[in-house]
């Protein structure tokens, strides 16, 4: 009876070992030459609360604008201005960006989503000035975008002033909820995160890198603890991988 037991255990152990040798990463990309490829577009949209811009003053001084904000590397930007009468100062209305997915991940035993990588960088540059009451002037870029949907983290390379350096593979934004689709059968998908929020390591490089005064910080912490936190992404998945028939969609 020992050895019974001992063998149908085995047996189990096996069983289950090869399940699991079943259920491996699957990556599709952009730039495959064969086989399921990513087409486009195939993009995420970045839009930000549009109180976490509103801090920066943009009116042109001598020729140039205080403060820039750029889409570089294939990224886009769409941006909005909005003047106010009483000071006359000049800033973000509307802000979002759309940067190019280069591949996703997912597993092959049940679907499910496990990431993408996002082409392209978004560049803030703001220089000091009285009218700049949250900001004493610096520069940050976000690059090499990566989503990691098993922790819920967008991670990042960081480049920025003050001191801030280079910092790679940086966990700067998590995300609450992912809503519409969470696996991939194959064909097309879109999926929304929301809310974003700054990690602690994102809020520091943020803060620094761009020169944020107590206040400014104290104001960026409390729109990134709000209930709309940063913002959203909303990302659009379009591939040449063809769903599997629905039975139910046959003919009798």
């Amino acid at each position: 009876m020992k050895n019974l037991w001992i063998k149908g255990l085995s047996g189990f152990a096996l069983a289950f070992v090869a399940q699991a040798a079943l259920a491996v990463p699957v990556v599709i990309t952009s730039t495959a030459t064969t086989g399921p490829k990513i087409v486009a577009p195939s993009q995420a949209v970045i839009t930000p609360n549009s109180l976490i811009f509103g801090m920066f003053n943009v009116t042109r001084t001598s020729g140039r604008l205080l403060t820039t904000v750029t889409a570089e590397g294939g990224a886009t930007a769409s941006i909005g201005y909005v003047t106010i009468s009483i000071s006359g100062l000049t800033h973000y209305r509307t802000l979002s960006f759309n940067a190019p997915v280069t591949s996703l991940t997912y597993e092959s035993s049940d679907q499910i989503i496990q990431g993408q990588t996002l082409q392209g960088s978004i560049k803030i540059t703001s220089e000091q000035s009285p009218s700049q009451i949250f900001i004493r002037g610096g520069e940050l870029t976000i690059k090499d975008m990566r989503i990691d949907h098993n922790t819920k983290t967008v991670y990042a390379t960081v480049i920025g002033a003050n001191g801030v350096g280079t910092r790679q593979n940086v966990p700067f934004w998590t995300y609450t909820a992912a809503t519409g689709h969470t696996t991939f059968p194959g064909g097309n998908i879109q999926t929304t995160l929301n809310p974003v929020r700054l990690t602690n390591d994102g809020l520091n490089a943020w803060v620094q890198s761009l020169g944020l005064t107590l206040d400014g910080r104290n104001a960026m912490t409390s729109v990134n603890n709000s209930t709309t936190g940063f913002g959203n992404i909303a990302i659009t998945v379009n591939t040449t991988v063809t769903p599997p028939e629905d039975p139910a969609c046959k003919a009798p």
